[in-house]
């Protein structure tokens, strides 16, 4: 599998492997100084799940990417954007195996470190070279630190992590922030550095599958890398309620201020819903879905709010325990977000001014151009989030 390697070309994926679905994107870069969406697909893993008992099925999670971009990519072929020699079948973008990816929030995490340098030559002004020694210094004793909390947090060594991507989020000089370090001088030196990273056992699966499916990944992404798409909205807290997980995003001032989890999902909806209705899982999503659309009869209405009480009561003590305040600004996303209890729970704190949808994201929507309503979905956030290049 060829990674991190930028591939020429318009066409690639945008692949959100989750925790309970996968969602394809075919995008088609540079019409009109727009970025073009063709084709969408979005599917359930397997009823009996991926993990369970800790066992990873890569079968289910390769057979259920691969129907999403053969579904998506039928589908980009009937769109107008096209020109005619992209219709064809025997195109090569019909058969196209270059993507972006995110993987699943329980495995794939981001976390913030902050690291110091002290420099003994302080006098002396940064030149490239030394900025390039220094920055090496501080991710590695970044990956050095949230490795060993990690591995002792879930049991495995700290050298069996893998690190993806970093981004320098500020850098300060004797207390003071500065753009970089070289053109520079000064004694202390703190940095404050965002990583993305998971077990190597578990990128090693996602290795074989990719090469199994013969995909070309141009880069994987968590999301939350992509924060400074939000930066117009000032203060707030993003949460994107997947499958297995919520994960919180607080930004303040627009900084990135915390990043967090709690293995509270839309999956756990589903599951207390199968079990009290005594229906298939399958079926409880579909009657979730109409729940939340408003398209049930009143009493059966009232019915699963009541089955979904003790849940949503969970699913807020959770955000609570993270938060110490409940921000001004709350910007959701994820299926989970699709239920009304979570609006309704949010909306009975004093303080909050708006609750915010991808469909209120002008920013974002003037990015893309698309025959689909895809930001009247949710879950198609992610791998949307994923597909800049910045």
């Amino acid at each position: 599998m060829k990674i991190f390697q930028r591939k020429k070309g318009n066409y690639f994926l945008a692949l959100d492997i989750g925790t309970e679905t996968v969602k394809t994107l075919v995008v088609k870069e540079g019409v009109l100084g727009k970025t073009v969406i063709l084709g969408a697909s979005l599917k359930y893993f397997d009823q009996f799940g991926v993990f369970d008992d800790g066992i990873f099925s890569q079968e289910i999670v390769k057979k259920t990417i691969s129907e999403t971009i053969k579904e998506a990519q039928e589908q980009s072929l009937t769109r107008p954007n096209l020109g005619e020699e992209d219709k064809s079948s025997s195109s090569p973008f019909a058969n196209a195996r270059v993507a972006k990816v995110s993987l699943p929030a329980d495995i794939f995490k981001v976390e913030v470190s902050f690291q110091s340098f002290f420099r003994k030559n302080f006098q002396k002004i940064i030149d490239e070279k030394e900025e390039k020694e220094i920055l090496e210094t501080v991710l590695t004793k970044g990956e050095k630190e949230i490795s060993q909390r990690f591995g002792k947090k879930i049991g495995i060594l700290p050298e069996d992590f893998k690190f993806l991507n970093f981004k320098i989020l500020e850098i300060k000089i004797n207390g003071y922030k500065v753009p970089k370090l070289s053109g520079y001088k000064g004694k202390n030196l703190d940095f404050k550095i965002l990583f993305t990273f998971l077990a190597k056992s578990y990128f090693e699966n996602y290795q074989k599958i990719f090469r199994e499916l013969k995909l070309e990944i141009l880069k994987i992404y968590h999301p939350f890398e992509k924060f400074n798409l939000f930066l117009n909205m000032g203060d707030g807290v993003f949460l994107d309620i997947g499958g297995e997980l919520t994960q919180g995003f607080l930004l303040k001032n627009g900084n990135l201020e915390k990043i967090f989890d709690f293995p509270v999902g839309a999956k756990r909806f589903s599951q207390t819903l199968s079990e009290t209705l005594g229906i298939l899982p399958a079926r409880c999503r579909a009657l979730k879905e109409r729940y939340s659309k408003g398209e049930l009869s009143e009493e059966v209405r009232k019915r699963v709010n009541q089955i979904f009480a003790k849940d949503i009561n969970l699913w807020f003590q959770n955000l609570n325990d993270n938060l110490k305040f409940l921000p001004k600004k709350v910007f959701l996303f994820g299926g989970g977000s699709l239920l009304p209890e979570i609006g309704e729970i949010l909306e009975q704190n004093e303080f909050l001014a708006k609750i915010i949808y991808p469909k209120d994201l002008t920013l974002l929507k003037d990015s893309f151009s698309t025959p689909l309503s895809l930001f009247d979905s949710p879950q198609y956030l992610p791998p949307l989030l994923i597909i800049p290049s910045v």
